[in-house]
């Protein structure tokens, strides 16, 4: 008598980035953006900003970069800050996950910052390792 089982490619799924987003909204007391949340009324303020949005057709998902607005603003400012880096001195780059900050830092080490390091894993591992935070 055969055994009936699941295929074997069904063993290579992950879990649902919506899931795991739940769960982590979860864990930090956040709200909920993923399917089906928040499960609570707008703010009138939110509501307002929204239609304000869809009534200057400012409505669809932004490209990976961002919107550009957003990435010339970013662009601006980097450009009004960037003789500020010491090229002497350990530079540690640091984002959420480290993967902006990975390529923050190999910017900086092809546009002559030798002392720049991506600190791995962001701070999400910063965080889970008990490292110290502080918030501003």
């Amino acid at each position: 008598m055969s055994k009936l089982t699941g295929s074997r490619k069904a063993l290579q799924f992950t879990e649902s980035v919506i899931r795991e987003m739940t769960r982590l909204s979860d864990a930090h007391n956040a709200v909920n953006l993923s399917q089906g949340f928040p499960d609570f009324a707008a703010p009138q303020a939110v509501k307002d900003a929204a239609c304000e949005a869809i009534n200057a057709d400012d409505n669809q998902y932004a490209v990976t970069w961002g919107q550009r607005p957003l990435r010339e603003a970013v662009a601006r400012e980097f450009t009004r800050r960037y003789g500020e880096l010491p090229q002497d001195q350990d530079l540690l780059i640091i984002c959420h996950s480290g993967y902006r900050s990975g390529q923050a830092a190999n910017f900086l080490l092809r546009h002559g910052y030798p002392r720049a390091f991506n600190v791995v894993g962001g701070m999400e591992e910063w965080e889970e390792a008990g490292l110290p935070v502080e918030r501003r």
